[in-house]
């Protein structure tokens, strides 16, 4: 699932590398020898899970594998495919359905500054293939913490080695823990802090450095820089829709008797605002490079208006197509307003249905 979900997100994966790219990896000689392979002479092979070691190993030589290519520049399928790798290695079943990638991001992130501060064993001292049949290992524990990596029962993982479920989902409390131990020789210091400041793929990721040290101060998980203009961004498309809104009102005020069918305003800028709310949900995430709670609070916000402004839609559509019907319909008034009405419960049976889809659309989002 996770190579689906990623595989077709190629260019956003790009700029994860800048947020997992270490300088090198302080391990033992066994992994510095393991890491500093970079060819890959099987491009299409999957991620090596068969034991806790190898899980380990790849998660810790293929993003090293995937940050190398791209400093040096190489072709973008020379970082997709480690980093691919990389996140194979991690069960990810809990992350919440919406902005599920930008989460699975962080998530990946945060393990990687822990392994970056936590002493690991020499990797012959964690299990592997033959340790695994021998003594029927189904899980493992990086000694000194609770970073777990158990083996898949069931699904299209089954039998494979992963970082739990349950170690991702207490990861955060785990790095608040770790946060304060020194890095070891060789860490990415500092990765997750420039992480949470750095700009999305549409601005160049050195644009934080003209700005003053003020604007690049982390406040509530985000660079001061962001916060700012995550306001201005929701503050000037407000005042646009509020506008468009406006402007279909007074269109649909103009031709509400004498040509119903022309009332298409309102609906128009309900579009316009639903529109605009996954403008405003991109940019953030790809231009100003929101994530964690900013992230989660602009999606539901988001969601809200989409969802909303889809039924309000509908509702107005279906009021719209009924008194249009019963306009161009012979008769007298009376008869005119009756066909309208029955038409208003007719489209509106029809609205429940669509409704009800917006409901579960909503709720699979949410997750």
């Amino acid at each position: 699932m996770i190579g689906i979900i990623l595989g077709q997100s190629r260019w956003l994966l790009a700029f994860i590398l800048v947020l997992l790219a270490p300088q090198t990896l302080a391990q033992s000689d066994d992994l510095q020898a393991i890491i500093s392979a970079i060819e890959d002479p099987y491009p299409l092979r999957s991620a090596d899970r068969s034991s806790p070691r190898d899980s380990l190993r790849t998660f810790l030589r293929d993003t090293s594998t995937a940050a190398d290519a791209w400093r040096s520049g190489k072709p973008s399928a020379d970082v997709d495919r480690p980093l691919l790798r990389a996140a194979e290695t991690i069960d990810f079943g809990e992350v919440r359905a919406r902005d599920r990638l930008t989460a699975i991001t962080i998530d990946m992130v945060l393990l990687k500054e822990i392994l970056d501060r936590v002493e690991l064993p020499p990797f012959e001292d964690i299990p592997d293939d033959e340790e695994v049949a021998e003594q029927g290992i189904v899980r493992w524990t990086i000694p000194n913490t609770k970073i777990e990596i158990a083996r898949i029962s069931e699904g299209p993982n089954a039998g494979k080695f992963l970082f739990t479920r349950d170690t991702i989902a207490k990861i955060r409390s785990y790095y608040a823990l770790a946060k304060d131990l020194p890095y070891k020789k060789g860490a990415s210091v500092g990765l997750y802090n420039e992480y949470l400041s750095t700009p999305g793929p549409w601005i160049p990721r050195n644009f934080p450095d003209r700005l003053p040290d003020w604007a690049r101060t982390i406040v509530l998980g985000q660079g001061a820089w962001q916060w700012i203009a995550l306001f201005s961004l929701i503050l000037v498309s407000a005042v646009f829709v509020s506008f468009v809104y406006r402007q279909g009102a007074r269109w649909d005020e103009k031709h509400r008797t004498t040509r119903p069918f022309l009332s298409f305003g309102v609906p128009l800028a309900l579009l316009c605002a639903v529109a605009i709310a996954y403008f405003v949900e991109i940019c953030a995430i790809e231009a100003i490079g929101l994530y964690e709670f900013s992230l989660a609070i602009l999606s539901y916000i988001a969601l809200v208006v989409q969802v909303g402004g889809l039924a309000c839609l509908v509702l107005v559509v279906a009021g719209r197509l009924a008194d249009g019907f019963a306009f161009n319909h012979e008769g007298s008034a009376e008869k005119r307003r009756v066909d309208a009405a029955l038409l208003r419960i007719i489209f509106r049976l029809v609205s429940g249905v669509i409704l009800v889809y917006l409901g579960i659309y909503a709720a699979e989002a949410v997750g």
